[in-house]
């Protein structure tokens, strides 16, 4: 078993920060261009890591409120489409569905009041 195997992350980075340090130290960081690509690269795949996490956690958020929001635009894609429907029909025949529909309402009241008055009259 490899001593890496057996770290953490946190401790894998504390390692590589202490590596860093004495490289810097003995000045070959800036004397070696292999040393430097290589810390270089060590550092940026370290926050290349904390951005995927970031991207993943983000992603499950919206794969949790997506279903939700879809559900809404349909919603109101379908009023949209049925408000230019009715605005598409000439205004003679809406003063006519509104007068139909008021005629069915005020004859369901009437059958109802004219019950009302037969049980009074018994």
């Amino acid at each position: 078993m490899k001593v890496e195997d057996s770290m953490t992350d946190t401790e894998k980075k504390v390692m590589m920060r202490l590596c860093t340090k004495i490289l810097a130290q003995i000045d070959l960081y800036e004397i070696d261009t292999e040393v430097r690509n290589l810390v270089d690269w060590i550092c940026v795949s370290e926050q290349m890591e904390e951005n995927n996490n970031k991207i993943r956690s983000l992603t499950g958020e919206y794969k949790q409120i997506e279903p939700e929001w879809r559900e809404g635009v349909k919603e109101k894609l379908i009023v949209t489409q049925y408000v230019e429907m009715l605005f598409k029909i000439d205004y003679c025949k809406m003063l006519n569905i509104a007068f139909e529909i008021i005629l069915q309402i005020a004859i369901k009241y009437l059958d109802i009041l004219i019950i009302c008055v037969i049980l009074k009259l018994l």
